[in-house]
């Protein structure tokens, strides 16, 4: 009799104890979930990041969040409020991005993740432009310039590589206004995603280098995997992409490759004051040694659509 229950104790305590097991083993896979979508330091519990594949493709980290709107309605909400803009932006493209398989899905994804940084510096661009023009117009009706105003257009020259020894602030100014201006959204997504494969390349995957920027510098660049021997050039990496997206834009902005894309650019602000990706696109052969690589971007832009942020209302066009 005794043999009988202790047998019986001990199927009872083997039950509960496997039951204590598998009641563990759940709790700490939901818990692993939970914390896989909501431990993000950019988006806030409450924001539920999406489920854009499955649970092993992306980390916590590195994820969009579901309160992004459809992509036909994105510009307009970046427009309404600065900190809806702040709440897109995110440091790094999603993890893994190269192994959707959906292409259209890839592609949203990735314009999702740069189109806010992109508008948020072209932003900032266009307000260092409004000032530089008002300072302007203060130099042509007073001839002199605050102590103040002095300071912030010494700063801008510098940061755009502009010499300002033994040159009238005039012509400072002058310079300053070809220079400071943005870039169409269009085309800054077309280069990333040519340049990156949308989001799919190592190099902007693992060293947010999304347009394939050169430098020579050992501390700041990666060594290309197909370089000529004879080729000493690196990819210049960058701590997040918004850093990757602001050198881009200064490039553009100072390099003496782009002069006759700035050219042009100040010639549209002064005929039409309105930035369109048609013929200034032209202008950036000067980018990759492939002769077809404006008919590239061109088609880029064409094919999704990517002048649908660059229209008239947007305020980054008017001046």
């Amino acid at each position: 009799m005794f043999s009988f229950f202790k047998k019986k104790l001990t199927s009872f305590v083997f039950i509960y104890s496997l039951t204590f097991v598998f009641l563990g083993i759940f709790l700490v896979t939901n818990s692993s979930i939970e914390l896989l979508f909501y431990n993000n330091d950019h988006i806030s519990k409450q924001d539920t990041l999406e489920k854009v594949s499955s649970i092993s493709l992306f980390n916590s980290s590195r994820n969009i969040p579901k309160t992004y709107p459809s992509i036909n309605n994105f510009k307009t909400s970046l427009k309404k409020d600065d900190k809806i803009l702040n709440k897109y932006i995110l440091n790094e493209l999603p993890k893994n991005l190269n192994l959707i398989k959906d292409v259209k899905r890839k592609k949203e994804i990735f314009i999702k993740t740069l189109l806010p940084i992109i508008y948020n510096e072209n932003k900032k661009i266009l307000a260092q432009r409004l000032r530089i023009l008002s300072i302007q117009q203060s130099l042509d009706s007073q001839n002199t310039l605050s102590k103040e105003n002095q300071i912030f257009i010494e700063k801008m020259a510098n940061y755009y590589n502009i010499k300002t020894t033994d040159r009238l602030k005039v012509d400072v100014i002058n310079e300053l206004t070809i220079k400071v201006d943005i870039i169409p959204n269009s085309i800054v997504l077309a280069q990333a995603a040519n340049e990156s494969g949308w989001g799919s390349s190592r190099f902007a995957r693992d060293f947010n280098a999304l347009f394939g920027q050169y430098t020579y510098d050992e501390n700041k660049g990666i060594k290309p995997s197909f370089r000529d021997k004879n080729e000493k050039h690196l990819i210049k990496f960058f701590p997040n992409i918004h850093e990757s997206v602001r050198s881009y834009l200064l490039n553009i902005n100072t390099n003496v490759a782009y002069y006759d894309f700035r050219k042009l650019r100040n010639s549209l602000r002064q005929d039409l004051n309105k930035l369109t990706y048609e013929p200034l696109i032209k202008t950036l052969d000067n980018y990759a040694e492939d002769k077809n690589y404006i008919k590239t971007l061109k088609s880029i832009i064409r094919v999704n659509q990517l002048y649908k942020f660059d229209t008239e209302d947007n305020l980054l066009t008017k001046s």
